[in-house]
């Protein structure tokens, strides 16, 4: 009787990770939709949309002059931000190497997003960021509550490095 309640829990032991390797799975692929979403939203000038993966809570070091931003400050940078964009052309965003790890109620991803765009007045902007999310599950989903987003700086020079490669 033993031998079957041994190997009775060990296949339900099997079966509740296999469960939980999808779980995961599915989380990660939520995660990354979210993103995109947000990425879609710049593309096509919808400010909602470009704030989809973030909770209203969210605290962010970003590229602007600030050294800390609330979802808010987020909400506004981007306002401007798409505001400057050329109506006549349309920006790029790529996220590339994303790493995403999920655990329970929260999960971690950095990656490198690629950002282009053609700007009023005849200016571009072309740069890679290098990112750090940290979402949290919700009933609603998953949300960024913390994001680190930087570009390599020469501390001797101060210059600032856009497209740093490896």
């Amino acid at each position: 009787m033993r031998m079957v309640s041994a190997t009775a829990a060990l296949c339900a032991l099997g079966l509740a990770s296999a469960a939980h390797a999808g779980s995961v799975a599915k989380d990660k692929l939520a995660i990354r939709a979210s993103l995109e979403a947000g990425c879609q939203g710049f593309i096509s000038g919808d400010v909602a949309a470009a704030m989809i993966p973030y909770s209203k809570d969210a605290f962010v070091f970003d590229l602007t002059p600030k050294l800390s931003s609330t979802y808010d400050d987020v909400w506004q940078g981007n306002v401007k931000l798409i505001q400057a964009i050329d109506a006549k052309t349309k920006p790029t965003c790529v996220y590339k190497d994303m790493v995403i790890n999920v655990d329970h109620n929260h999960a971690y991803a950095h990656y490198l997003l690629a950002f282009t765009a053609s700007l009023k007045g005849g200016k571009s902007l072309d740069v890679v960021e290098r990112v750090t999310d940290i979402f949290e599950r919700t009933p609603r989903g998953w949300f960024v509550v913390h994001e680190h987003g930087s570009v390599p700086l020469d501390i001797m020079s101060g210059k600032l490095f856009l497209h740093a490669v490896e």
